[in-house]
């Protein structure tokens, strides 16, 4: 299975796109985020078959959600109705 990366960004956002086999993830493309954002990523989940999301948990070290979570789950919630795929959190911290 293909995995889409997503690391989110109040300006931009940094994705990734694994292997066939969900080993490797490779740096696909930095887009810019915004309006358009949910519409790129699912295009992007089109075109490269992807059958699972990993969008990185942005937290504090002290376990709390931070200044930009909300974007975050926003965005998780956005692109699930768009794709129908499922969606995993991964903490980002000490990555």
């Amino acid at each position: 299975m293909r995995y889409l990366g997503i690391d989110y960004g109040e300006k931009r956002v940094g994705i990734a796109v694994s292997d066939e086999g969900g080993k490797i993830a490779f740096p696909h493309a930095v887009v810019p985020s915004g309006t358009n954002l949910v519409s790129a990523l699912a295009a992007v989940c089109g075109e490269k078959n992807i059958g699972a999301i990993v969008v990185g948990d942005s937290r504090t070290l002290a376990g709390m959600p931070n200044a930009i979570a909300g974007a975050i789950e926003k965005l998780k919630t956005e692109l699930s109705r768009a794709t129908g795929i499922p969606i995993h959190a991964e903490l980002e911290f000490w990555t």
